[in-house]
């Protein structure tokens, strides 16, 4: 038979003062918040910048990248059709002057949204204290 008095389960009942097993502590972090009144409007104008933003640079990209390897295909090649000539000198001038307008396009849809943005920051003025607890979402 086996004394219930002897083990580790005795050492916690009778009060001792090591401390075995895990600890609980709550943390709690206090955070400032600040709520912005945005529009549907805004959020739709927001979301039609990010996605031409995205859309230009990636046609971009694309046509920079098409044009720098034709450039760069004339310079390698040993021998090109009169057609393959003048594709890869007018056509990669073409791709490269296209691109760099997508860039253009690019930067402008985020230059405005930039702006919007902060002119929703501007206008924002109801702030909050909140205390959340630690890994709470």
């Amino acid at each position: 038979m086996v004394d219930p008095t002897s083990g580790p389960e005795s050492a916690l009942s009778s009060g001792s003062t090591g401390a075995t097993g895990a600890t609980i502590r709550a943390n709690y972090v206090e955070r400032s918040m600040t709520y912005y009144a945005v529009e549907k409007k805004e959020i739709t104008l927001l979301s039609s910048l990010n996605s031409q933003t995205l859309a230009f640079s990636s046609t971009g990209s694309f046509l920079l990248s098409l044009g720098i390897g034709m450039a760069i295909n004339r310079i390698f090649a040993e021998k090109l059709s009169p057609a393959g000539e003048v594709l890869s000198s007018v056509g990669a001038a073409v791709l490269i002057l296209l691109s760099l307008i997508f860039f253009g396009l690019a930067f402008n849809a985020w230059r405005t949204r930039r702006h919007e943005i902060q002119e929703i920051l501007s206008g924002a003025s109801t702030t909050a204290t909140v205390k959340v607890q630690a890994g709470a979402e």
